[in-house]
C-alpha cells in the first residue's frame, strides 16, 4: 500500500470564520439555551467549496444561572430524591452534528456505467499506446543491429582488402 503525504500547514491562520450561533437581537447572547435533554438546536450555514479543513469549536457551560451554579442539580438526582429544586444542572454529554447538506447534486443513473466505459476506453488506448511504443523499440534496436553488422561486414572486409594488397 503506499501512503501519500499532503503537506499543508495546519498552523496558519483561518481564511473564514463562519458563526453558527443563532440569530438574536444584539441585546441578547448568541448561544443556544437548551432547556432539557430532549431539546435540539440547530443553525443553517454554509461552507464553502474549495475548503479542505474545518474545525469546530463548541463551549458549553453547565451551569444556566451563575449565581446559583452550586444549586442546579443534575436531573437524575433530583427524581431519585424526590427534590423539588431546579434541574438540568450538569451536562453529561453534548454531541453535535453535520448533516443534511441540502445543495448536493443530483446525479443521473447512468453515469456510473458511461463513466466506467469511458475509464475502460481510456485504459484501452494508453495499452495500444505502449504496445505501438513497444513495437517502434523492437524494430529501432533491430535496425540498430543491422547497421552494427554492415559495419562490421564493412570493417572485416576492408581488412581483407588490406591485406592481400601486401
Amino acid at each position: 500500500m503506499i501512503v501519500k503525504k499532503i503537506s499543508v500547514d495546519f498552523d496558519s491562520g483561518v481564511d473564514l470564520i463562519v458563526s453558527i450561533s443563532r440569530n438574536v437581537d444584539l441585546n441578547d447572547g448568541l448561544w443556544f439555551n437548551i432547556e432539557n435533554s430532549t431539546d435540539l438546536k440547530s443553525k443553517d450555514f454554509k461552507i464553502p467549496q474549495n475548503m479542505y479543513r474545518a474545525l469546530l469549536e463548541v463551549y458549553a457551560s453547565f451551569y444556566e444561572n451563575n449565581e446559583s451554579w452550586y444549586g442546579n442539580s443534575v436531573n437524575e438526582y433530583v427524581s431519585l430524591n424526590n427534590l423539588s429544586v431546579p434541574r438540568n444542572g450538569v451536562f453529561r454529554e453534548v454531541i453535535v452534528s453535520l448533516d443534511e447538506m441540502k445543495n448536493k447534486k443530483k446525479k443521473k443513473k447512468n453515469t456510473k456505467k458511461k463513466t466506467t466505459k469511458t475509464k475502460k476506453k481510456k485504459k484501452r488506448k494508453k495499452r495500444k499506446k505502449r504496445k505501438s511504443k513497444k513495437r517502434k523499440r523492437k524494430k529501432k534496436k533491430k535496425k540498430r543491429k543491422k547497421k552494427r553488422k554492415r559495419k562490421r561486414k564493412r570493417k572485416k572486409n576492408k581488412r581483407k582488402k588490406k591485406k592481400r594488397k601486401k
